[in-house]
């Protein structure tokens, strides 16, 4: 079962036609620890999408992450290019390497920049074998979570406010520079 955002507000959703459940995913959230004390967490095919998982899972010790789809129900192909993305930018923020698999989509190992090392194309019968570098490091951005666009968003909109007051100050000067200067204009001259 897949983690989604607000399971209450948006109970259920049939995308195709089948009774398709969004919940909170209560088991196997944790971060795995293997025998040779290495950590992993596994993210279930939309949860790669919000980025709260991936850093929750970086802050418990994680140092690599699973991502595992199941993209064989989605009719569009670019979708596959989408999930792939969000992998992308979740091993950036968490500067963790990602493994990025895929039924029909594509599938991807990602290190810890960004970059595709290797993958699949869509829809091809093929396996990728990689090695996966582990960080224990935590990044700013997954020891902040979200704050950091929502301090981001709160500073967009002290500036516009500020940026209004200044331009409409500006613009009732000009106003009032203006009328004045009509004033001393239609005096007649005698």
């Amino acid at each position: 079962q897949e983690y989604a955002p607000y399971p209450l507000v948006i109970p259920r959703i049939t995308p195709v036609g089948i009774d398709f459940q969004f919940s909170q995913r209560d088991n196997n959230k944790n971060v795995f620890r293997a025998s040779n004390n290495i950590k992993t967490a596994a993210i279930v095919c939309y949860e790669v999408v919000f980025s709260r998982m991936t850093n929750k899972a970086a802050r418990n010790g994680a140092q690599a992450l699973f991502v595992i789809l199941n993209e064989g129900w989605y009719d569009n192909k670019q979708i596959s290019q989408q999930f792939l993305k969000h992998s992308t930018i979740r091993a950036i923020e968490t500067r963790r390497s990602i493994a990025h698999s895929s039924n029909l989509g594509i599938s991807a190992f990602i290190n810890q920049k960004g970059e595709v090392v290797d993958k699949t194309e869509i829809e091809s019968a093929r396996f990728l074998k990689n090695e996966i570098k582990m960080n224990r490091k935590v990044t700013i951005a997954a020891r902040m979570g979200n704050y950091v666009e929502i301090w981001a968003f709160i500073t967009l909109v002290f500036l516009a406010i500020f940026n209004a007051k200044t331009i409409f100050a500006k613009t009732k000067r000009v106003a009032q520079d203006k009328g004045k200067f009509q004033k001393k204009k239609t005096k007649p001259i005698i």
